[in-house]
């Protein structure tokens, strides 16, 4: 199978409102999926160290994206709302963005979304305009619903926040990571809570680094403010957090 090798960066539009079997080139021709997008790349492209591009139109968007090791090359994939908070990711069943290929790094920007994670050495870069929203899984044995965590990141997969933010819903932890997993969070990053009513803790960290100096949660909210046991590592040096004080350190480090 011959495959398209990008020679330039590439734009995809997706519209939730637009039928299956679109080519993406256009808002009129847009696909109506993130899945469907991915498959396209996957099916159709080699990235060749390009930047693609996920355009999203407003709207609420019932599927999440999955990019996974495979043949579309290396190359970053960005998924972008066009309107910040016009674009919603909301997934009945959990999840929201996740990347398991350690040479795609994926980015969110201007999106509402219940949660990205980062597994296997891949990258996740979250920059501005994001809002993270209610954070479910659900348990395959009895198909109840739970809380998950907004950011999470193992095996060494890595999550990189670079821009201000805005959590908007529930979780189980926040920040979490563990099993070799990396958080860092830039100097100085500005956290607007708006509406959080359930929060189990603001960090988690077993046996994986966070790094979040200097950032600033504005208000505050009931939640443990931190939980570091095993092998963690959390540096918070200066760091304005949420929670009532109850913080919990069974081993590791915080600094």
């Amino acid at each position: 199978m011959n495959r398209h090798l990008l020679k330039e960066d590439q734009s995809y539009h997706i519209d939730p409102s637009r039928p299956l079997g679109g080519d993406g080139l256009t808002e009129e021709t847009a696909f109506s999926s993130l899945p469907e997008a991915y498959a396209h790349l996957q099916e159709n492209v080699s990235l060749g160290g390009r930047k693609v591009t996920f355009l999203l139109a407003d709207g609420v968007y019932s599927q999440g994206l999955t990019v996974g090791p495979g043949s579309i090359g290396g190359g970053e994939i960005h998924v972008c709302g066009k309107n910040e908070g016009g674009a919603k990711i909301e997934v009945a069943d959990g999840g929201g963005v996740v990347n398991t290929s350690s040479i795609n790094p994926v980015a969110v920007k201007n999106i509402w979304l219940p949660s990205c994670s980062a597994y296997y050495a891949a990258q996740i870069i979250v920059q501005s305009g994001v809002s993270f929203t209610d954070s479910y899984r659900v348990d395959k044995k009895t198909g109840e619903r739970k809380k998950a965590d907004h950011m999470s990141a193992t095996y060494l997969g890595l999550i990189f926040v670079k821009d201000p933010y805005a959590i908007r819903g529930r979780c189980d932890t926040h920040i979490h990571a563990y099993t070799g997993g990396i958080i860092t969070i830039d100097d100085n990053t500005q956290i607007w809570p708006d509406g959080v009513s359930d929060m189990t803790r603001f960090i988690g960290v077993a046996d994986g680094s966070v790094v979040a100096r200097n950032i600033y949660v504005h208000g505050n909210f009931d939640c443990h403010t931190y939980l570091v046991h095993k092998n963690g590592f959390a540096d918070l040096e200066s760091a304005h957090l949420p929670g009532t004080g109850r913080i919990v350190q069974t081993g590791g480090v915080v600094t």
